[in-house]
């Protein structure tokens, strides 16, 4: 357990949070209150926060234990540091509360904090997206500009409140998705809420979005988006598998789920083994005092016939994918099955082992291959293919694994973690010491993680393991179409590759990486930070998901190695943003 995700359970088991809704009834039926009461109300939760980087924003509170909301982009120029939350700023009432991040949302641009040792703080209540209107009136909190030249130690500004209404609702997919006003916003109000005529929250201010010709928009996030963001629960799963489960062996799942949202709907989460296969199950869990049980059997023992192969046959014009019986190919002679195989291209004459071996020679496969799709089976010419790729569905002997919790009919959840059976290859850091890239297990769920492994005399990691979640990842498109991650925040590591001169990167296997951006028309590759560098690298990486939307990173799947000054040993690592692999 991450030390974000153990804040967060401390947060929803404090006695303090027990039986106190975040969210208190949203009828429609309660009276509007006068605009110095929704001022008042707005005061005393609404937070000036500080990072001891000297950046500053605003925040509120959305429970009384001491849960605030504010904006992600405020954390994503620098390391935060140390965050303080100041209460009734610039009064004599004011008070200071250290805070720490509980849980992020790039996508969402919401932050949620924690501040430890509180409660009874005042919290706002949440506003429904079902009652904004275009010309609705609102109020809006905060403290623009920071400081606002009060830099004496130990004061703060004042909160700033404007009056103003809503101009447009901006729509996606038919949900509310930004929220346009025409009250003063200006820098240090991110974060700030936006209150309805009842005093609820109607979103969260998101900030100035400049036009090229004109003054640009006011914008804010709003409630229902924030609504999602507090509506999923804290999910911790696992099971008592040890790194290989035998075949028809039952094994033991355990999940805590815990939701900062009470609700009167039960949570119920059901785990789903091998989701989107044609072999899919689902198991009910029960609930056993705190955490909830189920027993399953993940890998049958098989009876039969063996299953078939999920593959793409690829030709010169297009490619069609299916199911078919294995079947046995010879790749320079030697005799192998297709379910051995992770790829076979033919023209080529090269076929890559699931455990990662290259084997190269002349290719032979049969005449005709009985391929089903969509019910019906379909008779290939395999002598006029180019290559044949089996399913990523996952690897031969793995299974992915998903909780899912479902509070009604919605999904608020999902967790998702393999199984390997006896026998089965599984990617790991001694594979890539030894120049193996072994394919990754698919996910149900989109995994973000970035794992490195530091060889004892490497100059770079110093010897040492290193771990990132989700939060500590960052992306962009890198000089010539290349990628830059920057991982663990600006002032620690970064990851730069690129495919080589003239060429962008793509799903594939890079050897002999140079040194990027010195690498010139090799494949480019270089793991720093910390003020370490080194003058010439080598080393491989493998590419298994790159996804672009015009010049945003949106999915990426890279294992890497790389060898500092030419000699040193090795550093290896596996990274995943929004992946659809393990």
């Amino acid at each position: 357990m991450n030390r974000r995700t153990w804040m967060l359970w401390a947060v929803l088991t404090a006695p303090s949070v027990s039986g106190l809704g975040l969210v208190p009834s949203r009828a429609d039926d309660s009276p509007d209150l006068p605009q110095a009461e929704i001022a008042r109300r707005g005061k005393e939760a609404t937070a000036f926060l500080e990072l001891n980087t000297g950046r500053s924003a605003t925040a509120f509170c959305v429970h009384p234990s001491g849960l605030f909301v504010t904006n992600n982009h405020v954390f994503q120029q620098a390391e935060p540091g140390a965050i303080q939350l100041v209460l009734n700023a610039g009064t004599l009432e004011q008070r200071v509360f250290k805070a720490n991040i509980i849980r992020r949302d790039k996508e969402a641009d919401l932050v949620l904090l924690g501040v430890d040792q509180a409660k009874g703080l005042p919290a706002l209540p949440l506003g429904s997206a079902d009652t904004i209107t275009e010309l609705m009136d609102i109020i809006v909190l905060g403290f623009p500009f920071g400081r606002g030249g009060v830099s004496a130690p130990g004061q703060y500004p004042s909160i700033s409140i404007n009056r103003g209404s809503i101009s447009s609702l901006k729509r996606k997919d038919g949900q509310l998705q930004r929220i346009q006003l025409n009250a003063a916003v200006n820098p240090g109000n991110s974060g700030g809420p936006l209150l309805d005529p009842k005093g609820r929250v109607a979103g969260v201010v998101l900030g100035r979005v400049e036009a090229p010709v004109g003054a640009g928009i006011d914008l804010a996030i709003p409630v229902n988006v924030l609504d999602r963001f507090l509506a999923r629960p804290a999910i911790e799963f696992k099971s008592s598998a040890s790194d290989r489960v035998l075949s028809g062996d039952s094994i033991e799942f355990q999940a805590k789920v815990l939701s900062l949202v009470p609700t009167k709907e039960t949570l119920e989460p059901q785990i789903i083994l091998g989701e989107g296969t044609p072999h899919e199950r689902r198991v009910n869990m029960d609930r056993s005092g705190e955490v909830y049980l189920a027993r399953a059997v993940p890998f049958p023992k098989e009876e039969g016939p063996a299953p078939p192969i999920a593959l793409q046959v690829k030709y010169p014009d297009g490619a069609v994918s299916g199911l078919a019986d294995d079947i046995g190919v010879s790749v320079d002679g030697r005799e192998m099955k297709l379910k051995e195989l992770g790829s076979l291209a033919i023209a080529k004459g090269e076929a890559r082992t699931i455990q990662g071996q290259v084997v190269k020679g002349p290719i032979r496969v049969p005449d005709a291959l009985d391929l089903a799709v969509g019910g019906q089976k379909l008779r290939l010419d395999l002598t006029k293919a180019v290559a044949i790729e089996m399913s990523d569905a996952g690897v031969a002997g793995t299974l992915s694994c998903t909780l899912v919790v479902l509070r009604g009919k919605d999904e608020v959840g999902r967790e998702s973690l393999p199984l390997y059976s006896e026998g089965a290859t599984r990617p790991t850091f001694e594979a890539l010491r030894a120049g193996q890239f072994l394919r990754p297990a698919r996910s149900t769920a989109p995994v973000s993680y970035a794992r490195i492994e530091s060889s004892p005399g490497d100059y770079i990691g110093q010897g040492k393991s290193y771990s990132f979640t989700r939060e500590d990842i960052s992306l962009m498109g890198g000089y010539g179409g290349g990628v830059r991650c920057q991982i663990g925040g600006f002032s620690n590591w970064s990851l730069s590759l690129s495919a080589g001169q003239g060429r962008n990167l793509e799903v594939a296997e890079y050897r002999n990486a140079k040194r990027q951006p010195f690498a010139g028309e090799s494949p480019g590759i270089e793991f720093s930070g910390n003020g370490r560098g080194s003058n010439t690298l080598s080393g491989e990486f493998r590419i298994w998901e790159y996804e672009m939307k015009g010049n945003e990173v949106v999915r990426l799947a890279v294992d890497f190695v790389q060898r500092s000054e030419g000699s040193m040993p090795p550093l290896v690592g596996m990274l995943r943003y929004n992946s659809t692999y393990y």
